[in-house]
């Protein structure tokens, strides 16, 4: 329902909720009141409560009624994309497990890296006994250590591939603007190209009873597949190729969704590991 029905409708209600106490009013204490002269005091309370109830009602419908209107003179957001076009700086986002299990670990280093950001940079913190005395303490501990380097090995080829694609297109859009269909054929292409990836990787770690970690994969592959379902759209509809701005926005966001800089770091041993996709 659009807000100036919902808005027609609220009207209605208030009016009808004024009809309603004035339906009670007239009968049941005005008419009396001129036939006896007199009001009980059961009738007052009762009138003094009902007369509360209608205009907690009214108040209410009044209350959603401009909540409506400032909505709808609310401007839509800008696209994300956009924001983070113009915005510098990098962004680090810590994971501080301690003593956790590896696939919980896991997914979170995935939910953080695939994040859309322009200069990522994820620090696996790793603040486990460095010698535990426990055998399933110690193969956590040295199965999270291998966190980034899967993650990073998993993210290098898109990276390349996305950032050089990137790259190319700005070049493109330097010198026409004009979008041409194999251009749209190229990205979604691309698009899917990269939920194959992340689906290959969900299906292994669902094989590997890591559930937690293939939603993240399939969640981000679900968000991807939209995009390449509008591009599908685009393609078969040469009039809604999307403008090149939109071009070069949908271009960043698979380059910045698959480039992170992953760092393991031990706190005990004050020992780093760097594990950043080449480009």
């Amino acid at each position: 329902m659009s807000p100036t029905s919902s808005t027609l409708w609220i009207r209605v209600a208030i009016a009808a909720t004024l009809v309603a106490w004035l339906a009670y009013l007239i009968p049941s204490f005005v008419v009396p009141l001129v036939a006896t002269g007199a009001a009980t005091s059961d009738s007052i309370s009762y009138l003094i409560v009902m007369t509360f109830f209608a205009f907690a009602l009214v108040m209410y419908l009044l209350a959603r009624q401009s909540a409506l209107r400032r909505h709808g003179r609310r401007r839509a957001p800008a696209r994300l994309e956009s924001h983070f076009a113009t915005t510098e700086g990098s962004m680090t986002v810590l994971v501080p497990p301690y003593t956790e299990e590896v696939a919980d670990v896991r997914a979170s280093v995935w939910g953080a890296a695939l994040q859309e950001y322009p200069a990522l940079r994820v620090v696996l913190l790793l603040d486990d006994p460095p010698r535990p005395l426990e055998a399933d303490v110690a193969l956590r501990l040295e199965g999270s250590r291998t966190i980034t380097d899967r993650v990073a090995l998993v993210l290098a080829e898109p990276s390349r591939r996305f950032r050089d694609e990137l790259l190319a297109c700005e070049i493109r859009l330097a010198e026409s603007s004009v979008i041409a269909p194999e251009a749209v054929r190229d990205l979604a292409e691309s698009y899917r190209f990269a939920i194959k990836r992340l689906s290959a990787e969900a299906a292994e770690e669902r094989a590997a009873g890591a559930g937690a970690v293939a939603k993240v994969l399939d969640d981000t592959a679900h968000e991807l597949s939209r995009v390449t379902h509008s591009l599908l759209v685009a393609i078969a509809d040469e009039r809604r190729v999307p403008p090149a701005e939109r071009m070069l926005e949908l271009h960043q966001r698979l380059a910045w969704t698959f480039s992170a800089d992953l760092n393991t770091f031990e706190l005990d041993f004050r020992r780093t590991k760097s594990r950043q996709p080449q480009t």
